[in-house]
């Protein structure tokens, strides 16, 4: 039982878990602005913002270092 409870911990804190809430709080946006829209067209749309999103800070952390190495 310790284990199980130190594995969730862990989950809890990953990436995986940041992105699930992120994606969730987007959703429940999403709802509220284009509520006649379709649940495939919000899904496609909060596919693209969240590869966009991820794309984003890649591109951000890459050229942190690169401004960092060059100094």
């Amino acid at each position: 039982m310790d284990k199980l409870s130190n594995m969730i911990d862990r989950f809890l804190l990953t990436r995986t878990w940041y992105v699930i809430q992120w994606l969730f709080i987007m959703t429940v946006a999403f709802d509220l602005i284009f509520y006649s829209y379709g649940f495939w067209t919000k899904l496609f749309y909060l596919a693209g913002l969240a590869a966009g999103f991820s794309n984003i800070k890649e591109w951000h952390k890459k050229h942190i270092y690169s401004v960092k190495r060059k100094h």
